[in-house]
């Protein structure tokens, strides 16, 4: 099984292109699925250079309704005629991110939401005996402070984004369990309580951005990471962070958790 990223915040392999957002690249008993689509096409042009066929993709899973997640959709739907799209139902509302410049609509292109290519979900579903998506994580212990800044439109009015819109996607490879996360917006410890609660394990490999630093001052709060970092021990997986973890926030994680937790690049592979 290969996951590849095909774009995130860094980059160490030369010619490819970074971003502040995320995409990575399934491949799995002959299906290949693409999990979000970054902020721009940039995404496409790392597939290009890497030798991925993005046309051939016959799932495309949208983590949750942000930009940076959510940029690429129209550019890939140009390059893939095929790709069932799911995305939540409620990842089609207005979001918006709160900035010392103003308030900065941060949701899905509205030309997007038009599409029938989309399957607009609503909670959890089996897309196949690989497969799955979950939603529904509400409790909030250890929830990045992060977050605070980032807000909903509700009958006119901006209220905090509830997450509602995020979906987890599970992954099940012969004995292995894998788990993909967009953001983490609902906190990844929530996130893996919430996986345990619904298949009454924990799993054995995590993937995705922690959510535990402020993009734009790059502040974090060290305390609530620590504890993060500790927890996340005790579950016992194996965890590959990048986007918006925020460097700083992982080189600390990394004293905490060790040889469990790798940091993942533009262009990097993960074999399971």
């Amino acid at each position: 099984m290969l996951i590849q990223n095909l774009i995130e915040n860094s980059c160490k392999i030369e010619g490819l292109v970074p971003e502040h957002g995320l995409s990575f690249y399934v491949k799995l008993n002959g299906k290949k699925v693409l999990f979000d689509t970054g902020a721009s096409e940039r995404f496409i042009q790392n597939a290009r250079k890497l030798g991925i066929d993005l046309s051939q993709v016959e799932i495309l899973i949208i983590s949750h309704g942000h930009y940076d997640h959510t940029g690429g959709i129209e550019a890939f739907m140009e390059c893939n005629q095929k790709a069932d799209i799911y995305m939540q139902k409620a990842a089609a509302g207005e979001f918006y991110s709160i900035r010392e410049t103003g308030n900065a609509y941060i949701g899905v292109p509205e030309e997007v939401k038009k599409s029938k290519r989309i399957h607009f979900l609503e909670g959890d579903v089996i897309i196949d005996e690989n497969l799955s998506l979950f939603t529904g994580v509400t409790e909030r212990k250890l929830w990045p402070k992060s977050n605070t800044s980032l807000k909903e439109k509700h009958e006119g009015k901006l209220v905090q984004d509830a997450f509602t819109h995020e979906q987890n996607l599970k992954i099940t490879y012969g004995e292995k369990e894998i788990l993909m996360s967009g953001c983490g917006h609902s906190g990844i410890v929530n996130i893996m309580e919430k996986y345990q609660q619904l298949y009454g394990r924990y799993p054995d490999v995590v993937i995705g951005g922690f959510h535990l630093t402020n993009p734009r001052s790059g502040e974090m709060d060290k305390e609530l990471v620590e504890q993060i970092g500790r927890k996340l021990l005790t579950y016992g997986a194996d965890y590959y962070t990048c986007h918006c973890t925020g460097e700083e926030a992982f080189v600390f994680l990394k004293q905490i958790m060790g040889e469990k937790l790798h940091g993942i690049s533009t262009g990097e592979k993960i074999i399971i």
